[in-house]
């Protein structure tokens, strides 16, 4: 049935969001990235606006990279969740519109304030990186105004909990709002402080508080419904429900302890505490990966348990998945994502088992984060995005399949190319010979490496959001 302006459809998918999402990220999230980095492993000056650069790609990033996929996403798929219909044309412009403007302010003015320090052209800088988060603020709140709604119209599934995934939505939701005012308050505080840059210790708190409330609940929710279809893993027969609290229960505590720990002058009597939690987290997230079977395959696909005679046709799917080619070698990029993830689950839950036992450890956060955000994030919203978008944009495959190992090839090896340096330990370098200028190089390449992938990614994405079917490529 054709939309109509008097009957009131699911929306459409959002493809601008996604398109700007990509253009973002290439022209200046992993760019700047790619700037710190080759600053650092080539051993230039790194100037006075070092730490603003790193804070800004992080925000640019998280936002305008992450953000913008999981909204373009998440207002496709959750109204045909909850079965609820919605016209979103004009409200997916507003945001579209304030996201993207608060992101060209955030890139080019907090950038720039650490090199100006006069008093009048500093104040007027600030207030355009004050004015960059309220912009973003502003986006975010009309992206929540439609989740609410769509969220309060999704059913109780307490009959069917395996399949019940509104709490990860709800844990986003509560994500996006403290994120979201958070940066607000940090960005007034620079403003009235005359500072360069956030909060450093609040910034990265915000920061896990991205990762952690929106980015894994939503990877664990839209993947407990999609993963398992497209890759042929076994049916969710575990209640999904009861992990999802669990979960919801320990990032409470988790953050509740780490945040009166930041608060209090004493707070290091809670670190026992925080570790313990901290480790349980860790734990949940492997537990969780090791139940979708995505790595091992240990259990029969969901296919085999259907009871529907099996019709043969002309042609016969991919050997383990359901598509015949047409997206490419997607699932390099998934397995490779949530290969990284269970990898940073096993070092920071390890740190935190370290801190717990007074075990020496040298292990960087730093590197952990970068272990999600690039290794786990970024081919996850990938591979999503080359498996999924097709069919929701109704281009139905990839016009350049070939291409999706290349881009999985790329984004794993700019992944590894910048944690492996923040994480080897110091005696493996020194004993290594040029250890030292070996792991520079690789670092300082990692985000050259990045901004080859996302633009390869452009690339193939690009025929796909334009919404014209695509004809099926010769080679299959």
């Amino acid at each position: 049935m054709p939309y109509s302006d008097n009957i009131i459809q699911y929306p459409r998918f959002p493809s601008n969001l996604i398109h700007i999402a990509i253009l973002i990220a290439g022209l200046a999230g992993f760019t700047l990235g790619a700037h710190v980095a080759f600053l650092v492993g080539f051993d230039y000056s790194l100037g006075k606006g070092y730490f603003a650069y790193i804070q800004s790609h992080g925000h640019i990033q998280l936002i305008g990279w992450v953000g913008l996929f999981i909204m373009g996403v998440s207002l496709y798929f959750m109204p045909r969740l909850a079965h609820f219909k919605i016209d979103l044309t004009r409200r997916v412009k507003y945001l579209s519109f304030y996201i993207t403007f608060g992101i060209i302010l955030k890139y080019i003015f907090h950038s720039a304030l650490p090199y100006y320090t006069d008093a009048y052209w500093a104040s007027t800088i600030s207030s355009m990186t004050l004015l960059s988060a309220l912009s973003i603020l502003i986006g975010i709140g009309i992206y929540l105004s439609i989740i609410l709604r769509i969220a309060i119209a999704m059913k109780n599934q307490k009959n069917n909990p395996n399949r019940d995934i509104r709490i990860f939505f709800l844990l986003m939701i509560f994500g996006w709002v403290l994120y979201g005012v958070s940066q607000f308050i940090l960005s007034v505080i620079l403003y009235t402080n005359n500072q360069t840059i956030l909060l450093p210790n609040w910034n990265l708190f915000m920061v896990e508080i991205f990762i952690y409330l929106i980015i894994l609940p939503i990877s664990f929710g839209i993947g407990l419904r999609a993963i398992p279809l497209f890759m042929r893993l076994p049916s969710i027969q575990w209640n999904a429900l009861y992990f999802s609290k669990i979960y919801f229960g320990t990032l409470v505590s988790y953050f509740g302890i780490k945040l009166i720990y930041q608060i209090i002058d004493d707070g290091y009597k809670l670190l026992p505490y925080l570790n313990t939690v901290g480790l349980l987290k860790n734990i949940l997230i492997i537990w969780f990966v090791y139940q979708l079977d995505i790595l091992l395959k240990l259990r029969v696909p969901w296919t085999d348990t259907q009871k529907n005679k099996w019709i043969p046709h002309k042609k016969e799917s991919r050997k383990e998945y359901p598509d015949y080619g047409e997206f490419g070698r997607f699932e390099w990029l998934l397995k490779s994502a949530f290969s990284w993830l269970v990898f940073a689950s096993l070092l920071d839950g390890y740190l935190y088992f370290a801190l717990l036992m007074d075990i020496p450890t040298e292990l960087s956060k730093d590197g952990i984060r970068h272990a999600i955000l690039l290794g786990f994030t970024t081919p996850l919203i990938m591979g999503m995005a080359l498996r999924m978008i097709p069919g929701m944009t109704g281009a139905l495959r990839l016009k350049h399949p070939y291409l999706v190992s290349w881009i999985a090839i790329l984004v794993n090896i700019a992944a590894f190319t910048r944690v492996f340096p923040m994480i080897l330990p110091s005696f493996i370098l020194e004993n290594t010979p040029k250890g030292y200028e070996n792991i520079m190089f690789l670092f300082g390449i990692s985000g050259i490496v990045g901004v080859l992938a996302i633009w390869l990614f452009y690339f193939a994405m690009r025929p796909v959001l334009k919404g014209n079917r695509l004809p099926l490529p010769k080679s299959l």
